[in-house]
């Protein structure tokens, strides 16, 4: 039987502006300041972030798949970090709908860019909001998190697999995934989250240069040891 999903449409949200400038390398002068400001104050009446959550169980493990719920899953690394796990957690984290269409509405280019930040920040404060749901809820010890496209290793083409288990997240949290398997909100994300003996995150093993959304340093050994990797 399966469990009913979670829904968090209540998730509290606060924009940091000082760092938001720093990050976005706005520097203190009056006009470029106040600007910003004034969009922070107007994206934060817009914004709503939201998540879903849904407990599952592990049918089968394979050498390079694992299966769901009756769902198979093809990816060596994501069996790998699910050696130990018997139980998941299933979770799409968004923006927000109201903050991905006042997004949508700016005109200029910079408020554009600007807006495109805040609902960056928006969505990981969602992330950190669901993991920390997570721990006080269901206390599984240290977490992990994978997503289906992050790595080679698992195709983003299974996300739909991924949205099949989560629930029928359009209604609940107003997240649409295309045939193109982007997410609208594009400032939105699904993941398996998962009890973990080491910590774990895609960027241990992205050796993709210069990426701003940096977790983690790029862990060589990992790749080649732990995860038998080429």
């Amino acid at each position: 039987m399966m469990t009913q999903p979670i829904i968090l449409n209540e998730i509290p949200f606060e924009i940091d502006v000082d760092r938001l400038m720093k990050e976005l390398r706005i520097q203190k002068s009056r006009d470029l300041e106040t600007d910003f400001r004034a969009l922070c104050e107007e994206a934060y009446n817009h914004a709503h972030p939201k998540a879903m959550i849904r407990g599952a169980y592990i049918d089968e493990k394979g050498e390079d798949y694992v299966i769901i719920e009756g769902v198979k899953f093809k990816s060596r690394v994501l069996r790998i970090n699910l050696e130990v796990a018997e139980r998941v957690f299933l979770a799409c984290a968004t923006c927000g709908m109201e903050l991905y269409e006042w997004g949508q509405s700016q005109t200029d280019i910079f408020l554009q860019f600007w807006a495109d930040a805040i609902q960056d920040h928006a969505l990981q404060q969602a992330i950190e909001y669901v993991r920390s749901y997570i721990e006080k809820t269901f206390n599984p010890g240290k977490l992990g998190v994978q997503n289906p496209g992050s790595l080679k290793n698992w195709s983003i083409k299974e996300q739909q697999k991924l949205f099949d288990l989560i629930g029928d997240s359009e209604s609940s949290i107003n997240v649409k995934l295309l045939d193109s398997n982007i997410m609208v909100p594009t400032h939105s994300v699904s993941g398996i989250i998962f009890p973990t003996e080491i910590s774990f995150v895609n960027c241990l093993l992205c050796p993709r240069q210069n990426c701003p959304k940096r977790r983690a340093p790029f862990n060589r050994d990992l790749y080649k040891n732990h995860y038998e990797l080429n």
